[in-house]
């Protein structure tokens, strides 16, 4: 049986710091506009 290597991508900062702007864009706590807040991306 030959060993298998599995890789797990974790988000990285900036994938995190996406995801923290489009929550609080749709959450109506910030009126950034929508370019901004992709940004990250």
């Amino acid at each position: 049986m030959k060993d298998k290597n599995i890789t797990v991508n974790s988000p990285n900062f900036f994938e995190w710091l996406a995801l923290l702007f489009i929550g609080l864009r749709l959450a109506g706590i910030t009126t950034m506009p929508w370019v901004w807040v992709l940004v990250p991306l």
